[in-house]
């Protein structure tokens, strides 16, 4: 009985664990999982928000030429914008502002066409299909991993491989994939302990009651 009971437990505890820290955060970033996506130069840096010029509205609503991007503990910059940087934001309403919603990230341009992302905090592999995704207009964001590559297909239903094929001129900040990819460990890792103290808090609760019922 108590088998019956523990392993349906226990595999709700990993599946729901691994997809907490395998968060498809670029699923979020290409499937409009925020209030905007924005591209923008930044105008003011401090410690509580940064200020920036928005060149362009890539996704979501339209948002005001200038604009306050406010950050907290849980969702901080992964990289340091300075004045004067091209960005890529994810964000969200905050009152009569904005905050950080999926991250910032540090392009070469101003031109959605052609920018290339060089500082993020995602793996090469999402870095690859975000950036494209801009590139696009924010329109193809139908990406399929096959083997490790990553394939969309065209109007033809013609398989296009863009990573690793199309990633050479893409540059990342591998600090910063480290950071991001310890941090979802971290974080998987606090979820996968609360699992087992309460899987083993419901083992202790169902023995004392069987202890009690046998007396």
């Amino acid at each position: 009985m108590v088998k019956k009971i523990v392993i349906p437990i226990l595999i709700i505890v990993l599946i729901s664990t691994s997809n907490t820290f395998g968060a498809d955060i670029i699923y979020r970033l290409t499937h409009g999982d925020q209030y905007a996506l924005v591209l923008a130069t930044v105008e003011d840096v401090n410690e509580n928000y940064i200020k920036v010029n928005v060149d362009k509205t890539l996704q979501g609503k339209k948002i005001e030429k200038v604009i306050k991007i406010f950050n907290d503990k849980d969702n901080f910059y992964w990289y340091k914008p300075k004045k004067g940087d091209y960005l890529v934001a994810s964000i969200d309403r905050y009152k009569s502002n904005y905050k950080l919603k999926w991250g910032v990230f540090k392009v070469s341009s101003l031109d959605y066409k052609t920018l290339n992302i060089v500082e993020s905090s995602l793996s090469s592999k999402d870095n690859v299909m975000f950036n494209f995704y801009i590139n696009s207009g924010c329109r193809i964001n139908n990406f399929y991993l096959e083997d490790g590559k990553v394939f969309i297909k065209d109007k033809n239903q013609k398989k296009i491989e863009i990573y690793p094929e199309f990633s050479k001129d893409i540059h990342i900040n591998n600090n910063e994939t480290l950071s991001i990819e310890k941090a979802y460990e971290d974080k998987g890792y606090n979820f996968l302990v609360i699992g087992i103290v309460i899987l083993s808090f419901i083992v202790l609760l169902y023995s004392n009651r069987k202890k009690f019922y046998d007396r």
